[in-house]
């Protein structure tokens, strides 16, 4: 049984998270967050049941199987333990939903001291722009196409955000994305170039995001992390990061 608490926590950040990676289109649909961004990430095209919801559910799972489709999108759930209603998981399970890329959310506190000194130069932008979209897309092998979807998200991001590139002497070696809610800074977007990992580089770059963040207010960060990248759990772990709880997907 989740408690109140974790209940308005989780539901508090999962509208921060949707604000910090926007969506092109939303519907709200008695209580579900129907978002759309031309198929770029499941993030920001996926139905966000996270509010009290009372119709009929099968009548709006086909509402939003409808809505997708007419737009050439999957329809995928993403899904927290306050899905409302309870029970919407079985249901999709039975309509033939899979799970899929379940996720942890983690947060950290920016009140203690963290070690930000780094051998590195950092640089970075206030807003998207073409230097920090090339170095991202070229490390994460972006589409052309998907591309442009992405540089609509970041350019749709209204709170403060920081695009955060390091060097190692003139090379680009690894970007990152902080966006910040008040006291929070979520963390997205963190790659490091393929021939540079298992350096500290990671690690290196979260400080730097952190401390932006911290300079700038926040005093907690979040970022998201899937379960099947062991890599990535070792090295927020060892940063302080800790588990607040889970989310997933169903598709079909």
């Amino acid at each position: 049984m989740i408690s109140p608490e974790k209940q308005l926590y989780i539901r508090n950040m999962e509208s921060r998270t949707m604000g910090a990676w926007p969506s092109f289109q939303t519907i709200i649909d008695d209580g579900w967050v129907l978002r759309f961004a031309k198929g770029y990430t499941k993030r920001a095209n996926s139905v966000n049941p996270i509010f009290p919801s009372t119709d009929n559910i099968s009548e709006k799972i086909f509402r939003c199987e409808t809505q997708y489709s007419q737009l050439g999108l999957p329809c995928v759930f993403k899904l927290t333990k306050i899905a409302s209603p309870f029970n919407l998981e079985e249901f999709l399970d039975k309509r033939g939903y899979s799970k899929i890329d379940e996720t942890s959310v983690q947060e950290v506190s920016l009140l203690n001291d963290f070690n930000s000194k780094s051998r590195l130069k950092m640089d970075y932008f206030t807003t998207v722009n073409e230097t920090w979209l090339k170095h991202y897309c070229h490390m994460n092998r972006v589409s052309e196409q998907n591309q442009l979807n992405l540089k609509g998200i970041l350019t749709n991001i209204v709170t403060p955000a920081f695009y955060v590139l390091l060097y190692n002497k003139n090379e680009c070696v690894a970007c990152g994305l902080g966006v910040q809610d008040g006291i929070f800074i979520g963390l997205f977007d963190i790659v490091v170039a393929k021939n540079h990992r298992n350096q500290g580089i990671g690690t290196q770059l979260i400080q730097y995001l952190l401390e932006l963040g911290k300079n700038n207010g926040a005093q907690k960060a979040y970022l998201q992390v899937m379960l099947n990248n062991p890599a990535a759990l070792h090295l927020y772990e060892k940063l302080g990061f800790q588990e607040q709880y889970r989310y997933w997907y169903r598709k079909k």
